[in-house]
């Protein structure tokens, strides 16, 4: 969970203070709400944000610790001034640990990810609006930090250029630009690379900021995309403002294009091609856009339930229960880890080899292995890996691969994919660099790999008003669909939404299509006769039967029958496209309903009669 603030001023002796979120998917928990007197002047009244610490309620408002510290003494905190024990110069310390007033957010720890992070329900970045951002920090390593601009829980690894440079014992100023992207999860958060972090203990892998001010700029002329990595058939969503005024090219036009007229950046097909925005000022925004045309499918692990893994190195003892042994990799559990032994290094001559054996051959495209759980020593840098089959010969071997910069921390997946589908029985993993001269993985699964499906068809329906019935498009075995838009060429006669649901509104014909940003297209002919559906008795004894308090009966078949027939009223309530298979759920709904056996209670005061003793006469 995470903390959210919500400032007010009380005009009277009582207040009734109501938490809510929009409809949606998903989940919200609320818990340990707390009313503080605090005199807050975070947001000014034209609209700007600012934030120099000084009258924080709790935490760090507006960021959060984020995914890099775990959740155990974390090494980010509020550094309270000292003078001269907490400012450089005092014994060595060479950045101050307060920039600024009495309060500044400083870390003190070696990590590689997002060390803290701001949230949407503490500053929201609006969704296509450009916003300036502006802090004062001080940092004891040479680009070891950046602030990096996510969207719920992605980001992009920051660029060489990205990094912040040196700021010992003198303050430097930021200044950078955010777009607000259409989700409303856009964030902002320090991404600390540990192994660029250096060492010391007064303050040499330390960064202190300070003084943060958020400003809506309102004439700028600013671009984004919502993703430069696509799949085949899906589309970027261009975000910012002037984009009107700005020219775009793209360096192949067959893998990716920009529509302006739709502001959106098409994947055409598997590559590589580099999106220029030219503003008017003649400055270029360059996208590297990455599109794919094969989907990683998780395999079920009850089909490789015989896995196990060995290694030419091991630490047996001395990390957490489970963990440092070459088996770890296979358990199941991503709380363990393999480790290889303390007392040798890693490297691309002396590299740590994790032998996986599937248990069985498998046709597989790949494999992914997932981090040790925090970015502690073993991250794994770089690798290379060989697949084999079950006599031991060597089917494929891969260049040196190197993990993104996003893949190095504690828990993240890294994906390899292989040249060619294999009959595969073992895997080896040769890690060459991994941090602090280590080796460390949590969990190692085989992959399947499917295309992005070519082609698709739909299936005429014929519907009766008030209706509905989900259309399933087909498509090749093997194969995905991405990027699907569903459409209507009539709304008055049906309507579809984005999940391919029909809703009959009025008789007649009309076309409903699928299609994708690649060109895929498929279309099915609908017809809606005049005959209306009659949902009012379903309804009625669907919302009577939700009401029910099941505690009061007994269970066994007669509840599951019940359980299973108001799911399947639902689902004829959502979905049926004849009156008859509304009038069966009905029917079993109630049939469902009259047979529920009520728990036998006691009325209160009444006395147990032992009837064991009578004799049957």
């Amino acid at each position: 969970m995470q903390r959210m603030q919500i400032s007010f001023t009380a005009k009277n002796d009582t207040a009734e203070l109501t938490l809510s979120r929009e409809a949606g998917e998903g989940s919200t928990y609320m818990d340990d709400i707390r009313i503080v007197e605090k005199t807050l002047n975070n947001f000014q009244e034209d609209g700007t944000f600012k934030q120099d610490f000084e009258t924080v309620v709790q935490g760090l408002y507006p960021f959060v610790l984020s995914s890099a510290q775990g959740i155990s003494d974390p090494g980010t905190h509020l550094s309270q001034l000292n003078e001269p024990y907490t400012q450089a110069g005092w014994n060595g310390r060479v950045i101050d640990d307060v920039i600024s007033g009495e309060w500044s957010v400083k870390h003190h720890s070696k990590n590689t990810g997002i060390i803290y992070q701001t949230l949407p329900q503490n500053f929201r970045f609006e969704p296509g609006k450009v916003y300036n951002v502006e802090f004062d920090y001080q940092s004891g390593p040479d680009k070891a930090y950046a602030m990096v601009i996510g969207d719920g829980t992605n980001y992009t690894a920051p660029s060489e250029e990205q990094y912040l440079a040196e700021a010992r014992g003198e303050t430097k100023h930021v200044k950078m630009q955010v777009i607000g992207n259409g989700s409303g999860q856009t964030w902002i958060g320090l991404y600390q690379n540990a192994s660029k972090s250096g060492s010391g203990a007064m303050g040499q892998t330390d960064f202190t900021l300070d003084n943060l001010v958020i400003t809506e700029d309102k004439d700028a002329v600013a671009v984004t995309l919502s993703s430069t990595n696509l799949y085949k058939g899906e589309t970027a969503t261009i975000y910012g403002s002037g984009l009107d005024k700005i020219k775009w090219n793209s360096s192949d036009e067959k893998v990716a294009v920009v529509d302006k007229d739709a502001n959106v950046v098409k994947a055409l097909s598997a590559g590589h091609s580099t999106i220029t925005a030219t503003l008017p000022d003649g400055k270029e925004v360059v996208f590297e856009m990455n599109i794919i045309d094969d989907v990683v499918i998780d395999i079920p692990r009850e089909e490789f339930s015989g896995i196990s893994s060995s290694a030419n190195t091991e630490q047996v003892s001395g990390e957490p229960a489970g963990s440092g042994v070459a088996s770890a990799a296979a358990d199941g559990n991503s709380s363990t880890y393999w480790h290889s032994n303390w007392s040798g290094g890693v490297s691309k001559e002396n590299p740590a080899i994790l032998t996986v054996d599937l248990g069985k051959e498998m046709k597989i495209g790949g494999f992914k292995f997932q981090q040790r759980p925090s970015a502690n020593n073993g991250i794994v840098q770089q690798f290379k890996y060989e697949v084999l089959d079950s006599e031991g010969n060597v089917l494929e071997t891969s260049d040196s691969i190197t993990a993104l910069v996003s893949e190095m921390q504690g828990g993240a997946w890294v994906t390899a994919k292989f040249k060619e589908t294999r009959n595969a029985k073992a895997i080896k993993i040769y890690v060459e660099k991994g941090q602090g001269n280590f080796a460390a993985i949590s969990e190692v699964a085989p992959i399947i790999l499917h295309k992005v499906a070519d082609t698709v068809s739909l299936e005429d329906v014929t519907m009766n008003i008030g209706g509905k019935v989900t259309l399933i498009p087909k498509h090749a075995e093997n194969t995905v669909l991405k990027g699907i838009v569903w459409s209507s060429s009539d709304e008055k006669i049906v309507k579809v939404n984005q999940n391919g649901l029909l809703t009959a509104v009025n008789s007649g014909t009309a076309k409903v299509k699928i299609t994708n940003a690649a060109g895929l297209m498929a279309e099915a002919t609908v017809t809606v006769e005049k005959k209306k559906l009659d949902y009012t008795e379903l309804e009625k004894t669907i919302k009577n039967s939700e009401k029910l308090d099941l505690s009061k009966y007994q269970d066994g078949a007669e509840k599951d029958a019940f359980i299973n027939a108001l799911k399947a009223a639902k689902d004829a309530y959502d979905k049926a496209s004849t009156q008859i298979e509304i009038d069966n759920a009905l029917s079993a709904l109630k049939t469902a309903k009259g047979n529920l056996v009520e728990v036998e209670t006691e009325e209160p005061g009444a006395s147990k009669v032992d009837k064991s003793k009578l004799e049957k006469f």
